[in-house]
């Protein structure tokens, strides 16, 4: 080194900002946060969490499961079976529109209950055949859902009429 040059300090280190430090705990908190929302609420549908047969509570003005109407007939309370997300083309779509359907069956106790959830495959069959065979036009007018109802209620009495199926609803119908 010549004797008049003077030593240069090195450069400092470049010092990390309080904005870096604080967009990174900021950043890592929200995927925190977000995450533990996500499997908060996500979780229990894609574990299945969901009971498939329940028991209905009596709504007010009528009598549990367990007590028997006043006039002796059947038992007013019902127990619902449960089949989700079941995809299907309808009838003369060629393809190219689909039924996206979740049916809830009231039935007159937990052995019917028992017997479509032993049943399903065949269950699942008879609504994907009488879906099937409906037109696009018929799945979105909206005054034919009760008429619907009555003939998927009629199709799955043919198969299963010791379940006793008592009422039909649709918690999920998309035509696409």
């Amino acid at each position: 080194m010549p004797p008049d040059a003077e030593p240069t300090a090195a450069p400092p280190a470049p010092k990390q900002s309080k904005k870096t430090i604080l967009i990174a705990v900021v950043i890592v908190l929200g995927v925190a946060l977000g995450g533990g929302a996500g499997a908060f609420l996500a979780g229990p549908l894609l574990a299945g969490g969901a009971p498939r047969a329940v028991a209905r509570p009596a709504a007010a003005g009528e009598h549990a499961a367990d007590e028997p109407e006043a006039d002796g007939g059947e038992q007013a309370g019902a127990v619902m079976h449960l089949v989700e997300n079941l995809v299907l083309n309808p009838a003369n779509s060629g393809g190219s529109r689909f039924l996206l359907l979740s049916v809830g069956f009231a039935v007159k106790d937990e052995a019917g209950a028992t017997m479509l959830r032993e049943r399903d495959p065949e269950l699942r069959d008879a609504i994907i055949r009488y879906f099937g065979a409906q037109t696009v036009d018929e799945l979105v007018d909206i005054t034919q859902r009760d008429s619907l109802k009555a003939g998927l209620r009629g199709a799955v009495a043919e198969r299963f009429a010791a379940a006793a199926v008592r009422d039909v609803y649709f918690p999920q119908f998309v035509v696409q």
